[in-house]
């Protein structure tokens, strides 16, 4: 994880020291683009072995939250300084901040574990739940150690089987990934996300008084808000009552947004209920479509093909952006 960092650092280094070209520029969205994909699978992977299971969906959807952090914090410095050249380098603080934080990282004590290190991943696990007795993790950790064995047990079996595409064999793969091949689809179309390069030229179509620039700003700040709420609600109102009710909520405003705009004429109260509209869909999309996909990704796959699958689930999000842009 810590050389994905390297990578961004390299991505704000070939804008900064060379000519603004249209090759320079598709470099640097090269590096960036390998190093979002690389963070991606390997960020919710390990959240997914190192959070304890109750509070599994909960910290997982956090990083939802922290991905708009990001956002707000790159269109911010873009709003007050009027300059994305300086707004990019004022960003290099995040990879290097980061850096710092991965070297006090603890490893995952599943992949401890399938390493053989019982007792660095047993000091891990009391660690990584608050520095806790050994009894107190003693159940968890068991369950750890049985799965693990069963998983190296498996392994042992399907020896001879050993190429990539043996290993998607799994029975336990398929339906996942299918359902969230699925449910990445949907959730791209309803959370906007895709559609943040356009998004100055959209809030400069609704034609109100606030300022373009701050309105991006706004929009991964509804963003966090909605965040924050999965994480208040997801294990009171659950999985499935989040995605139905947000999705319904997106779909119906921007109905709304396309209905006002073609049979209405541009007036001030339209404009503000088309930009209320947008960010109300904003809010509820980040409630329950987009961290929902986050939280689903860690649980539902198969430890050892986790990383992967995740890779798949990331590769096919990014070209469903690509359609949408083209669109």
């Amino acid at each position: 994880m810590a050389l994905t960092n390297l990578i961004q650092l390299s991505a704000v280094m070939v804008v900064v020291l060379f000519p603004i070209t249209v090759s320079t520029l598709y470099a640097c969205s090269m590096l960036m683009g390998l190093s979002t994909g690389f963070a991606t699978g390997l960020s919710i992977s390990y959240s997914g072995e190192v959070c304890e299971p109750k509070l599994r969906g909960s910290l997982t959807s956090a990083l939802n939250v922290f991905y708009f952090v990001g956002f707000f914090f790159v269109s911010t410095t873009y709003a007050i300084t009027k300059s994305w050249k300086q707004s990019l380098i004022i960003t290099v603080a995040v990879p290097l901040a980061n850096m710092v934080t991965l070297s006090l990282t603890p490893d995952s004590p599943m992949w401890l574990l399938s390493k053989g290190k019982t007792d660095k991943a047993r000091k891990v696990l009391m660690k990584l739940r608050g520095c806790v007795s050994e009894e107190k993790c003693a159940t968890e950790f068991q369950e750890m150690v049985q799965y693990v064995s069963l998983s190296a047990k498996s392994e042992e079996a399907k020896q001879k089987q050993s190429s990539a595409l043996c290993s998607f064999s799994h029975p336990g793969l398929w339906n996942p990934l299918k359902l969230m091949l699925i449910y990445i689809f949907f959730s791209n179309i309803m959370s906007g996300v895709p559609y943040a390069p356009y998004l100055m030229h959209v809030f400069k179509s609704f034609k109100t008084q606030v300022e373009p620039a701050w309105a991006m700003s706004a929009y991964p700040g509804f963003s966090i808000i909605g965040n924050v709420f999965t994480i208040l609600l997801v294990h009171r109102l659950g999985k499935r009552c989040l995605v139905l009710s947000t999705i319904t909520f997106c779909s119906i405003s921007y109905l709304l947004i396309g209905f006002i705009g073609q049979f209405y004429a541009d007036a001030e109260y339209t404009s503000w209920v088309k930009l209320a509209l947008f960010f109300g869909s904003t809010v509820s999309s980040s409630l329950g479509v987009m961290p929902i996909g986050w939280i689903l990704m860690s649980e539902v796959f198969p430890m050892k093909y986790a990383y992967n699958t995740n890779n798949i689930l990331h590769t096919s999000c990014t070209l469903q952006y690509t359609m949408l842009l083209e669109l």
